[in-house]
């Protein structure tokens, strides 16, 4: 066992759109072995051997970011992968941060570690990792901060929730969901305060155009499908959302709520934002 875990591999996983060659990987800083999937027009293979690792390219004609992300982790060599995305720059010792935290930590599904964010516009979401803990169970990550142990979550046939994020129709949340699904099967997610990565949103590389009210109905639909028939915490959900976006005096209160509201109602009959909006006219 610590022979294994002396060895530990490291695979990063991108996912991307129309990439024609590997400078995703150059601009990223990749250190080591990556698989990217290029969403495109074309089905395809390559690979290479550089000085710093494999590097590996499937491309496919499909689309959706879960969709993307759950083909890396099927197709990935990797003992723990990273999740990264295509604008981030990834530190110079993320591959020694990373390996050696899952040494210290060998029964971790999961760690997740800071990033750097710059020009961020949703700081009331911006958490700061302070020590290596077991993550608390009430609280989600983003997908960039994520790293996991690939057998852990083989084990248990665990990917995302290809209902949910980029590309799809109720937005953002599957990163939630893929961590709500480790936990379920009763294996842990820790902290780490190393920092991993640099991300700039100043270069347009943040989804995230305002607390509008498709934000709001997009994240009503998520507490829908994350609570279920549990009334209680779903409404407990979107009155700490709501207090917590006290300060954001685009929506009201009560025009938050009913946003969210309307998402909940949505989702359930397969009604996105925009066919909602629609409808009313």
């Amino acid at each position: 066992m610590e022979n294994k875990q002396e060895n530990l591999k490291l695979e990063v996983l991108m996912s991307v759109m129309h990439c024609e060659d590997f400078s995703i990987a150059e601009k990223t800083r990749i250190k080591g072995d990556v698989l990217i999937i290029n969403q495109c027009d074309e089905d395809g293979y390559e690979e290479k051997q550089t000085e710093n690792g494999l590097w590996r390219m499937i491309s496919v004609n499909a689309r959706g970011l879960s969709k993307s992300r759950n083909m890396a982790l099927d197709n990935a060599h990797g003992d723990i992968v990273l999740i990264c995305d295509d604008d981030e720059e990834l530190a110079k010792d993320y591959k020694e941060i990373i390996l050696n935290a899952y040494k210290e930590l060998p029964d971790a599904a999961a760690i997740v570690f800071n990033i750097n964010r710059i020009n961020y516009k949703m700081k009331k979401t911006y958490y700061r990792i302070s020590k290596v803990r077991k993550a608390p169970a009430y609280r989600g990550y983003s997908s960039q901060m994520l790293t996991v142990r690939l057998s852990k979550i083989n084990e248990h046939n665990i990917r995302m929730n290809e209902n949910f994020g980029s590309g799809t129709q109720w937005g953002g949340g599957e990163e939630i969901l893929f961590q709500d699904d480790i936990r379920r099967n009763k294996m842990r997610i820790y902290e780490h305060p190393g920092v991993i990565a640099t991300i700039d949103y100043g270069n347009g590389s943040n989804w995230f155009t305002g607390y509008d009210e498709k934000y709001f109905y997009n994240l009503g639909a998520f507490i829908q499908y994350k609570f279920k028939k549990n009334f209680i915490l779903k409404e407990l959900r979107c009155m700490f959302t709501c207090y917590r976006l006290r300060r954001e005096k685009k929506l009201g209160f009560f025009k938050k709520m009913k946003w969210m509201r309307n998402g909940m109602k949505g989702i359930k009959k397969g009604i996105t934002y925009a066919e909602f909006i629609k409808n009313q006219k």
